[in-house]
């Protein structure tokens, strides 16, 4: 098996300015952000999203004033009905849609917590980038996701948002426990170098080519049949 891989490099917190980051996308310092960086698509089911941050803001507690939510990617689909949904719940001011995004890394730098709700996923590119920056996680508990993140995070049911909510509480109200899963983030997400990737990639397309010619090589002392 060759997993994904990411550039290390590129996804790497040390070199992007926090500070700039947040203030290119309009957010304060005392801001608490969560993301997603995803298609707008049915199966990503970020409306779990919306639902969780309902939840944490009918609590009515003093991170409701500073909560934000940050949704980066192209529309799948689900555009309009997602934003209809955010005012529908009264939450669209705590909400911003910015479209696709060439500048991934300065996106997720910004974030406090990277969230991936998704109804299935193999191995998600977005998950390795948003860990390698850094970042503590929630995420639906599909796909290989549990053994991406290998217990440094919280797997919420993709049906229950209120979940999401308290995991997003408690995360806010530890500075300390986001810095420690940021960290192991950014440990774990050194297992998907993309370096290692195109290792095995090739490694694998060698041992190929040498049993196709294993199996086209004919058999020693092997001779023709005559009529």
């Amino acid at each position: 098996m060759v997993p994904n891989g990411i550039d290390l490099k590129r996804f790497d917190p040390t070199r992007y300015d926090r500070n700039r980051c947040r203030k290119a996308l309009g957010l304060k310092p005392d801001h608490f952000v969560i993301g997603a960086v995803s298609r707008l698509a049915p199966q990503k089911n970020l409306d779990h999203l919306l639902l969780a941050a309902r939840a944490l803001l009918q609590k009515r507690n003093p991170l409701s004033a500073r909560f934000r939510i940050i949704i980066a990617g192209p529309d799948g689909g689900s555009k309009k009905a997602l934003v209809a949904r955010a005012a529908k719940l009264r939450i669209a001011k705590h909400v911003r849609f910015i479209g696709s995004r060439s500048d991934v890394p300065h996106i997720l730098r910004a974030l406090d917590v990277f969230a991936i709700p998704s109804f299935h996923e193999g191995t998600p590119f977005a998950l390795l980038e948003a860990m390698a920056m850094g970042l503590p996680i929630i995420a639906s508990q599909v796909g290989s996701i549990p053994e991406v993140i290998d217990g440094n995070g919280y797997l919420v049911c993709v049906l229950q948002p209120e979940e999401t909510s308290s995991a997003i509480q408690d995360l806010s109200g530890d500075p300390a426990l986001r810095a420690r899963m940021g960290q192991r983030s950014r440990e774990l997400a050194r297992r998907y170098d993309i370096d290692d990737m195109v290792r095995g990639y090739e490694s694998a397309l060698i041992d190929a080519v040498r049993m196709s010619k294993k199996r086209r090589r004919p058999l020693a002392g092997r001779r023709r049949r005559s009529r």
